[in-house]
């Protein structure tokens, strides 16, 4: 048996019309928006930011065919037009072994990746 309890707030139009744009343009500020992306790539590991951890291991604008690690936020990998799932996964590899080699963390995928190339076998 599943049970919630929710709590609502009741609040006028323009109020919600303002937090929702004040939230879309941190969005925006952020994160790679304008660019087709599969979202965040990493789990964020305990006390860490995956994201900061990939920058730190000077991997932000690191391409690979069609493939960038953004240069907005380094835990979305963004399509330049005509990626493949090859060069996606090359790039998710290299930046495990990296920040791995650099830091000693074990960056897991957020992403649920299907088919046989596991992003280990990428790695470089």
């Amino acid at each position: 048996m599943i049970s919630a309890l929710l709590a609502i707030e009741i609040s006028d139009r323009r109020r919600v019309e303002e937090a929702s744009a004040r939230l879309l343009a941190r969005r925006r500020a952020t994160q790679p928006v304008d660019q087709p992306s599969c979202g965040s790539v990493f789990k964020n590991p305990r006390g860490h930011s995956a994201g900061q951890l990939i920058e730190a291991a000077g991997l932000k604008g690191e391409t690979r065919g069609g493939a960038m690690i953004s240069p907005l936020h380094a835990n979305f990998i963004v399509n330049l037009g005509g990626a493949t799932a090859s060069d996606v996964l090359s790039l998710i590899g290299h930046a495990r072994a990296l920040v791995r080699l650099k830091t000693g963390i074990q960056l897991e995928p957020e992403v649920k990746i299907w088919g046989r190339a596991a992003p280990e076998e990428r790695a470089g």
